[in-house]
């Protein structure tokens, strides 16, 4: 209802999140809003149609490790490719601590992220914007 891309995707979360937490909005998440709000990106990618819910659990595999099959389509949207993209990648990872930091790992047997981020370069035919944003 707010539109399609990062300002309306914004919006809807916003209100879901009051919606979910009864108008408890707790600080932390009300500042990240803040912040995206004003940090977004100048130029954004066009729109694409995104999934909304990117991740392995949602995929289906081949035997060759290729994606077949993608469930769970409630949350798609009209948004740059870069907002599925970034969930997917933020799925991947595990906090752990070693040696009293706090490391967020790739989880082991995967691509590296550096090669899933080039792939997928190569799969939508530019390189990716404001990553950084997207994933936060």
């Amino acid at each position: 209802p707010q539109g399609a891309g990062n300002s309306a995707e914004l919006e809807w979360w916003r209100e879901y999140v009051a919606w979910a937490t009864d108008g408890q909005v707790p600080g932390l998440i009300t500042q990240a809003f803040d912040w995206l709000h004003r940090h977004q990106p100048d130029d954004p990618p066009r729109l694409a149609v995104c999934w909304g819910d990117a991740r392995l659990s949602n995929a289906i595999f081949d035997d060759e490790g290729r994606i077949i099959g993608a469930l769970d389509w409630e949350q798609a949207c009209l948004c740059p490719a870069e907002t599925d993209f970034a969930w997917w990648l933020s799925t991947r990872r595990q906090t752990l601590e070693v040696n009293g930091i706090e490391a967020d790992p790739e989880l082991p047997g995967f691509d590296s992220r550096q090669r899933v981020i080039e792939r997928f370069e190569e799969s939508i035919g530019r390189p990716l914007q404001a990553l950084d944003w997207y994933e936060t």
